[in-house]
């Protein structure tokens, strides 16, 4: 809303520089191994962006896993025929009735770039009934008419997260993100990318009247644990005028329209 409001798009770099972190994440809890030694994947089932977190600091949280599912859970938290998440960020096999896979959070997330990318939720409509229907069917929206200046690399990496068949998305959340990172190498970066991310987090707090929102929840989310090792990092150098108060800014103010 913050860049919408300023006639602005979400600059691609900054996009996808989260987009790395998001994965990164999911890579940590889709890897996860039991204390048997067996692995014991996570599925976030949630990635929207409400759930992640950026701080003054460039760092990216993803939180709430208030609804992850986890193959050595002694119960499931959803019941029979019921979907839980967030309708717009679901992915069609989840709408269709089948089991969250660790492929469903990349879905997601593919969603949640696309629209910080545009502007808009990408699987949006007038019902839940639309929308499901734009689910099931994967009516996905090309960028390349939207965002000319996004390069075909990042938008293929978007394109493929958000294939209807779960077999042709990427091997792995971390594969995702290495094929984002390595989009990124490619391109000639702005040596104060991570500097502009620190301002415009601190400017859009400002701005929309965020300074009193610092709460943090990932500590009690079920698989804190998990993340603490390995929660992303963007790093930047601190502005001037900045001290590490460890604000955090909710992503939807980013690169979503309200209203």
């Amino acid at each position: 809303r913050w860049h919408f409001n300023k006639g602005e798009q979400t600059r691609w770099e900054l996009v996808a520089a989260v987009g790395v972190g998001i994965l990164r994440g999911l890579a940590a809890a889709h890897e996860r191994v039991g204390p048997d030694g067996r692995p014991a994947p996570v599925v976030h089932r949630d990635v929207s962006p409400h759930n992640v977190l950026l701080t003054t600091r460039g760092m990216v949280k993803l939180i709430d896993f208030g609804l992850a599912l986890a193959p050595d859970r002694t119960k499931e938290l959803t019941d029979p025929g019921i979907v839980k998440g967030k309708m717009s960020y679901l992915a069609p096999e989840i709408v269709s009735g089948g089991r969250p896979v660790p492929p469903s959070d990349q879905f997601a997330c593919g969603s949640v770039l696309w629209e910080s990318l545009v502007g808009r939720k990408l699987f949006d409509g007038q019902t839940d009934y639309e929308v499901y229907t734009r689910l099931r069917e994967c009516m996905v929206q090309p960028l390349r008419p939207l965002r000319p200046d996004v390069p075909a690399a990042f938008q293929q990496i978007i394109t493929r997260a958000l294939t209807a068949n779960v077999e042709n998305r990427f091997p792995s959340a971390r594969e995702m993100a290495r094929q984002i990172g390595t989009t990124l190498k490619k391109v000639q970066l702005r040596k104060d990318l991570h500097s502009v991310l620190s301002r415009s987090v601190l400017d859009a707090r400002q701005q929309l009247g965020l300074i009193g929102q610092t709460q943090d929840h990932s500590e009690a989310t079920p698989i804190a644990e998990i993340l603490a090792e390995e929660t992303p990092r963007i790093e930047l150098l601190p502005t001037k005028d900045e001290k590490p108060r460890g604000l955090r800014h909710y992503l939807p103010f980013f690169g979503r329209k309200r209203g």
